[in-house]
């Protein structure tokens, strides 16, 4: 699951994972997202650290505490200490800054869900 709080931006990062063979689905809520997570778990949470409604840390602090355990990957555009610091609390397999080279975000992906599906066996 991609979540963005910029619609257009979260869409482009879907259709470019969709386009290189992953199956993604975006949200631009996270707290919709959450909801969406618990019904649905996901194996990779791609989030933005910077959004209204509810945070990226908040973002992943609640599906932890719902007891899902996706591979976590941050995004941000501003990275600095405190970014870092945030992303390790969130044991993130990856920090992205924006603006984000697809490429890499596919790669950091595929990686996600290959390491997620040899733990659980899910391939979202």
């Amino acid at each position: 699951m991609v979540v963005d709080d910029e619609p257009a931006l979260m869409r482009v990062f879907v259709r470019a994972l969709c386009h290189h063979g992953v199956d993604a689905v975006g949200m631009s809520d996270a707290i919709a997202a959450l909801d969406a997570m618990k019904a649905e778990p996901f194996a990779v949470l791609v989030t933005d650290l910077s959004m209204p409604s509810l945070s990226g840390v908040e973002l992943v602090r609640a599906v932890r505490s719902a007891g899902l355990t996706p591979a976590v990957i941050v995004m941000s555009g501003s990275f600095g200490e405190d970014t870092e610091l945030h992303a390790e609390e969130l044991g993130a397999v990856a920090w992205l800054e924006k603006p984000v080279k697809m490429s890499r975000l596919t790669e950091v992906v595929r990686a996600a869900i290959t390491t997620a599906q040899r733990g659980a066996g899910s391939s979202r």
